[in-house]
């Protein structure tokens, strides 16, 4: 009997349909919110810190156990972050909170959707300063069918204002499942 290892999430962007995007967003919540009750953050979410099992069952890799709610990942113990899902307030030095975690959850969500992240630079500093300033683009305009409620709820998890955010992984999810049956 041959059993197959959990697969990075970014080597299936751009094969996932909407409803596998539902089932890998639940596990992703689902387990992100087990670091929330733990009044913990992750803090360095990305495509390939989440694994996707041949069942659907999702993991999270390198869970920040180290960072709490409401601390900051800057100097000597900070995690290497992949730029392209970082929050504004991280690359601002700001703390960091859930609606952190929220922002690249959104980030993560845009490039299933998309196929690509919402932001691409070649420049670091480039990126780091759209992340931190510019609007994420509504992800229609590389997705045109993605449904409006769902890039409605996009747009609000990749808000620049993380009081603007859903405010738990609960919410995030509700939130979700109502676009599903509005879409």
């Amino acid at each position: 009997m041959q059993t197959h290892e959990p697969q990075p999430l970014e080597s299936m962007i751009g094969t996932l349909s909407t409803e596998q995007v539902a089932n890998v967003l639940e596990g992703l919540l689902r387990e992100l919110g087990v670091l929330v009750a733990a009044g913990r953050v992750h803090a360095c979410l990305s495509p390939s810190r989440v694994l996707v099992g041949e069942d659907g069952a999702v993991e999270i890799t390198d869970t920040g156990s180290d960072t709490p709610s409401g601390g900051t990942i800057t100097g000597p113990g900070a995690r290497r972050n992949d730029a392209r899902y970082i929050s504004p307030e991280q690359v601002l030095g700001r703390v960091v909170t859930t609606a952190s975690d929220m922002y690249s959850v959104g980030c993560i969500v845009y490039e299933m959707l998309a196929g690509r992240p919402p932001f691409q630079e070649e420049n670091p500093i480039t990126l780091l300063t759209r992340q931190s300033r510019d609007p994420v683009p509504d992800v229609r305009e590389l997705a045109p069918d993605v449904p409006a409620p769902i890039a409605e709820w996009v747009a609000k998890m990749t808000d620049k204002d993380p009081e603007a955010r859903y405010p738990d992984t609960a919410s995030a999810w509700e939130a979700f499942e109502r676009a599903l049956e509005r879409a």
